[in-house]
């Protein structure tokens, strides 16, 4: 596992830890990381929450927490990061909505939350500039009640 002590690393400016076999939870020391502009924890097995603390942040572009076994709510402190690039959170177990806050991040051109959608029965897609065709497997998504598309470039 991560020690809390990572937080003693403050001038830290990349922090991959991934393909690893970590596992248990990432320490709330995490946020003390003040210079961190990549955070790499992907391909290990992470469990528990993603720490609200990840919110304080504010230098990171790259948040990559991938295949692991994460849980619970997306936190709503992931939208004050505006700087992100990239935000991968796939192949995960969380639950609950995705955070209306990730419509902060305006500058954010990848955003990958795949396979973390057992239970999904709302997706709001609309109002974008979306382009290309609806991918099939929107048709495994057997709970889905409302899909949202309008308002965007071209959607087939």
């Amino acid at each position: 596992s991560v020690p809390t002590e990572i937080g003693f690393l403050n001038e830290l400016p990349k922090l991959h830890l991934y393909n690893n076999a970590f596992t248990g939870t990432i320490p709330t020391e995490i946020g003390l990381l003040s210079r961190l502009s990549e955070l790499h924890l992907y391909n290990n097995a992470f469990t528990g929450t993603i720490p609200t603390e990840i919110g304080l942040l504010s230098r990171l572009r790259y948040l990559h927490l991938y295949n692991n076994a994460f849980t619970g709510t997306i936190p709503t402190e992931i939208g004050l990061l505006n700087g992100l690039s990239e935000l991968h959170l796939y192949n995960n177990a969380f639950t609950g909505s995705v955070p209306t806050e990730i419509g902060f991040l305006n500058e954010l051109p990848k955003l990958h939350l795949y396979n973390n959608a057992n239970a999904l029965y709302e997706l709001h897609l609309h109002n974008n500039a979306f382009t290309g065709t609806i991918p099939t497997e929107i048709g495994l998504l057997s709970r889905l009640r409302y899909l949202h598309l309008y308002n965007n470039a071209c959607i087939r």
